[in-house]
């Protein structure tokens, strides 16, 4: 945990079993980066016990051939009579990241972009 975010640096390592990591977006958003790409996704807040049982707000996920990552975002668990909707909006930012902006735990740059990127939104 860095200025209060969870960060989480990936790594290539060898195929195993799935992958799974749980947080709480208490700031409403989260960021991943790819190469040079930043993706940003803002929406609102859940508490934790609005969470799906089993489930987070945020989740990670890596499949076991370490192919692909999900970046999800989860709204609050609710039950909905027949014929009812919910709506849970989410704002998705897209951006080159400058090479001069590490993309590693902590550093309050690349922090600074994604809460401007939020706020902006």
């Amino acid at each position: 945990m860095h200025a209060g975010v969870a960060w989480l640096a990936s790594v290539r390592v060898p195929a195993g079993p799935d992958q799974k990591v749980f947080a709480d977006g208490h700031e409403g958003w989260i960021a991943h980066v790819a190469g040079d790409l930043l993706l940003v996704k803002a929406f609102s807040d859940i508490s934790p016990a609005q969470a799906a049982p089993g489930e987070a707000e945020i989740e990670l996920y890596t499949d076991p051939g370490r192919t692909y990552v999900e970046v999800e975002n989860q709204g609050a668990y609710v039950s909905l009579p027949p014929g009812a909707a919910s709506t849970w909006p989410v704002r998705w930012f897209l951006r080159t990241l400058d090479p001069s902006v590490a993309p590693q735990p902590g550093n309050a740059e690349l922090l600074a972009i994604v809460r401007g990127l939020v706020k902006e939104g």
